[in-house]
Order: structure tokens, then C-alpha cells, then sequence
């Protein structure tokens, strides 16, 4: 099963930068500059190839990126499409021990508005396709 962490631990392998400032399920609101990785709120519906579980070798998993960046809109933006750029037209990459066939980010990344304290947040939703492991 593909991992929020092994997710995160991709995203910091193409950019060391984010050490200490990306996180799984929570950001440091406190932080003018933080990434969080999140489960969806609705997952994708399941598949079960014909013949069942042993025929079944590919799943989807979804996640969401929250990135909370500064107060400035345009340098805002601009990490949120840097982070999006790893993912868009993404294939046939280990993410840890696993294999992620493919990944759809969407079309952009979206702007969430400004937290209480001005903070500019975008979204980026993300489909990963993934081989099961053998293990």
C-alpha cells in the first residue's frame, strides 16, 4: 500500500529545501512557509479485478498537498506550481518501496484563500496509481 509518508519522502527527495517545513496530516499554521500531505476527505472507490485479489495488482490512492506559503499571492502560487510540476504527467516512478504507475494532479493547483493569520493556501489534489508490492 502506498504510504503518506513514502509521498512526502519523495517530495523531499526533489526538494531537500522543505526539510523540517513538510509534514503528513498536520502543518505548523504558526509557520509563514509549510507543507502538508493529506489523506482526502473522499477517497477513490475501490477495485477488485475479475478473479479477485490475487488478479488485483494495480490500486488508486488519493492525496491532497496543502501548500501554506507566505503572505504574498504571487510567491505563493509559485511553490504551489512548483510542487504540481513533480506530479503532472508523472509516471513510472518509486516512491519508497513503491512502484507509482502514474499520477494526475488535476488541471492547476487550487487557492484556498488566506488563513486567519493571511497566509495564502493552495491545494493540490493528486490520483497515484500504484503497483501492489509482493511483500
Amino acid at each position: 500500500m502506498l504510504q503518506l509518508r513514502e509521498v512526502r519522502d519523495w517530495i523531499l527527495e526533489r526538494c531537500p529545501e522543505l526539510t523540517g517545513i513538510i509534514s503528513i496530516g498536520a502543518i505548523d499554521a504558526n509557520q509563514p512557509r509549510y507543507v502538508g500531505v493529506y489523506d482526502t476527505p473522499s477517497a477513490t472507490a475501490s477495485r477488485l479485478c475479475i478473479g479477485g485479489l490475487a488478479n488485483t495488482k494495480w490500486h488508486t490512492r488519493r492525496v491532497v498537498i496543502l501548500v501554506h506559503w507566505t503572505t504574498g499571492p504571487v510567491e505563493a502560487e509559485r511553490e504551489a506550481y512548483r510542487i504540481y510540476r513533480l506530479f503532472y504527467g508523472l509516471a513510472h516512478e518509486t516512491f519508497g518501496s513503491t512502484q507509482v504507475v502514474m499520477a494526475d494532479p488535476g488541471g492547476a493547483p487550487v487557492s484556498v484563500g488566506k488563513d486567519t493569520r493571511g497566509i495564502c493556501e493552495y491545494s493540490i489534489p493528486i490520483d497515484l496509481t500504484y503497483m501492489e508490492s509482493e511483500e
